[in-house]
């Protein structure tokens, strides 16, 4: 994991991420990152169960600020070069297919 990476710096006015309505929604934020944090790694088993993890939080996010701070993170994990930035693109899939799961149902 990098030890120090712009894509997760708490700077909500540089990074444009929307502020979250309420504590449930910070702790959602909070546990997203978390996750996205802990998929910054080679190991295929970590890397794996985080995204599967990020990708159950953000499907569970339903407000405008929820989705907004999900793409908004994943846009600048994918513009760090400090960091794993594929982790990015496995987490949208890993969206997409919690999404669907979820629509099936």
């Amino acid at each position: 994991m990098a030890s120090k990476s712009s894509a997760f710096d708490e700077d909500w006015r540089r990074d444009d991420l929307p502020f979250p309505s309420n504590k449930e929604e910070f702790k959602d934020f909070q546990s997203f990152d978390n996750a996205l944090k802990g998929a910054q790694t080679a190991d295929k088993d970590i890397l794996s169960a985080n995204i599967n993890r990020a990708a159950r939080i953000a499907t569970s996010m339903r407000t405008e600020t929820g989705i907004k701070h999900v793409v908004r993170r994943l846009c600048l994990v994918s513009k760090d070069a400090s960091l794993f930035r594929e982790t990015a693109v496995f987490t949208i899939d890993s969206i997409l297919r919690h999404a669907t799961r979820r629509k099936d149902k």
